[in-house]
């Protein structure tokens, strides 16, 4: 902390109309060259445009101008200080009519602060909402009071005034006029106006404490020193000094002597000091590192939230997925249901047709064994080419109506997956195996010696493909010997009615066993093969699945902030470089 009094000025000040200044020279001193900070200015403009964050377009713009701009000075304070008459009497020039004090100034313009500027005697006041239509009034008494007929009707946001012949135009000064809450970090010297009557109450310490370290040059002028004794004065000295020992500041105290020409004479020279670029660098820099600060803040908040969206987006996708894939599966189950039911129904269809043909064929083996005179020549030359072209004739049957029923059904299950999944299997039928003569000794023959069916399947671009051979009816074709080692047994020392009474016991026997054991076999085939051709359609299920997984995916990655999130990553990074090389 560091408080100056007014005995800074060692000078005599004198009236503002002997003092000659260089108007170039301070104008030079305030502007600001510095390339690194220009550099920084415009990185963090191109993230708040890119945030769309008004408010620090706002505080970029100021600090823009704080660099560019001549030297500003500030003079602020509470309401009722007299502001308007200190201003007049700074100035050296009437600027507010006497009519117009700070309670009637607050009355028709509120809070709206003044800048007063070297120029031809006037009031100008912008539109608030076409910056580029303006008003002109004359400074006098009326002009104020029309000038604050057009800032109610407009929003103006500010009264620009301009004023000739005072130490503004002399020294390149521009000078605002604002209340205690009033924005003044962009001036670059404030001089605070305070009442000995009531010295520096928390409202005016507060006011210090905002701008300490955003101004270079700060004062705080005590009024109404003149009423006072010498003790009292000291004991408003050492008060004053006190409370603004408890700000971490240079705050320059200025109480002795003709207060408006000491606040005059303390503009004037810090806006010719050797210290005011290197202090309103370091205000500018202040500025932009809370910028800085707010723009970090924003993008983690941009950041976090962003992967909090990933994170619910994609377990959204998971939710998707697995939802896609239990009605696909849905879909799936009921068409392999439907299709081994087919085959079911199949099935039993050989099985009625093959009982149906056992029992013909034993009604007519048994009529036939009856009547013949000889059994053992009937069962060694008749039952063999019998049975043998039975057989033939009976799978010939089946395999005809398998082979459309089979075509049927796998056209059905290929029209399903072609709908519900989108591809298409392609289904094929072969004739089984040469049905020709079969000794009657392959009564014993197994399945597994009987050619069987022999099914492919091949996804080519996302289609299944089935190609079957139906083989399935091959245990039926061949001859179902009895004899084999039984003959003596059925024939021999047996009377012609006893070899007939043995021989049909021995038909009703093996033949339907046998068949039934075929039977089953056949079944096992018939199934095999239905779920051959599930299996090809299977791919298209999975293929399926794998699609949906794939689109949900690319939709997800799609709606994917990664590179958003690269960009916030950078524009951090970026931040903490800015700050590095401060």
């Amino acid at each position: 902390m560091f408080v100056k009094r007014s005995v800074f000025f060692e000078d005599k000040p004198t009236a503002p109309t002997e003092r000659s200044g260089n108007k170039s020279v301070c104008a030079d001193a305030a502007v600001i060259n510095d390339t690194a900070l220009s550099e920084q200015l415009r990185c963090l403009r191109e993230m708040c445009v890119e945030l769309n964050r008004a408010e620090l377009v706002t505080a970029l713009d100021n600090a823009e101008r704080r660099i560019s701009s001549g030297f500003t000075a500030a003079v602020f304070g509470h309401g009722a200080i007299g502001k308007n008459a200190r201003i007049n009497g700074i100035a050296g020039k009437e600027i507010f009519p006497e009519s117009l004090s700070d309670e009637e100034y607050r009355r028709l313009f509120g809070g709206i602060p003044t800048v007063i500027r070297d120029g031809e005697d006037g009031i100008t006041l912008r539109h608030g909402r076409i910056p580029q239509k303006k008003a002109s009034f004359p400074l006098t008494g009326e002009g104020w009071k029309s000038a604050a007929v057009f800032a109610a009707k407009n929003a103006s946001r500010a009264v620009e005034v301009s004023v000739s012949g005072t130490f503004l135009s002399e020294n390149g000064i521009g000078l605002v006029r604002t209340d205690l809450d009033g924005d003044i970090s962009a001036c670059d010297c404030a001089a605070e106006l305070t009442s000995a009557i009531q010295l520096l109450g928390e409202r005016e310490m507060l006011a210090l404490r905002n701008i300490n370290g955003r101004v270079p040059f700060i004062a705080a002028a005590v009024m109404h020193m003149d009423s006072l004794n010498d003790t009292e004065r000291g004991q408003i000295l050492s008060y004053a000094e006190k409370k603004l020992g408890d700000i971490n500041g240079e705050i320059a105290l200025l109480t002795e002597g003709d207060i408006d020409m000491r606040v005059r004479e303390y503009i004037i020279s810090r806006s010719q000091s050797a210290e005011l670029a290197e202090r309103k660098t370091q205000c500018i820099r202040r500025d932009l590192s809370e910028i800085r600060g707010d723009m970090a803040t924003i993008y983690s908040a941009l950041l976090s939230e962003l992967t909090e969206r990933g994170r619910q987006t994609a377990a959204k996708a998971e939710r998707r997925k697995s939802d896609a894939a239990e009605a696909t599966k849905k879909t799936w189950d009921i068409l392999e249901t439907e299709m081994m039911k087919k085959s079911s129904e199949r099935f039993e269809w050989v099985y009625n047709r093959v009982t149906e043909a056992r029992d013909e064929l034993l009604e007519r083996f048994r009529f036939e064994a009856e009547h013949t005179n000889d059994p053992k020549d009937w069962l060694e030359n008749v039952y063999p080419y019998r049975m043998k072209q039975e057989m033939k004739t009976l799978t010939r049957s089946l395999e005809i109506n398998l082979k459309n029923s089979y075509i049927s059904d796998t056209d059905w299950l290929n029209r399903q997956v072609k709908a519900k999944f989108g591809a298409e299997i392609s289904s094929g039928y072969s004739t089984i195996a040469d049905m020709g003569a079969v000794p009657s000794e392959s009564m014993g023959t197994s399945m597994r010696d009987i050619k069987k069916v022999r099914i492919g399947a091949r996804a080519v671009a996302g289609a299944a493909a089935i190609v079957g051979y139906l083989a399935a009816l091959g245990p039926l074709a061949p001859a179902i010997s009895i004899s084999g080692g039984l003959v003596a047994e059925l024939f021999l020392g047996k009377k012609i009615s006893e070899q007939r009474k043995a021989l049909i016991t021995r038909l009703n026997s093996v033949i339907p066993a046998e068949l039934n054991r075929r039977l089953g076999e056949v079944e096992n085939n018939l199934r095999e093969l239905y779920k051959n051709a599930v299996s090809s359609a299977r791919a298209a299920y999975e293929d399926t699945l794998e699609k949906q997984a794939a689109e949900i995916d690319g939709q997800t990655a799609a709606k994917s902030a990664n590179d958003i999130g690269a960009v916030y990553n950078n524009r951090i990074e970026q931040l903490k470089k800015l700050k590095t090389e401060e």
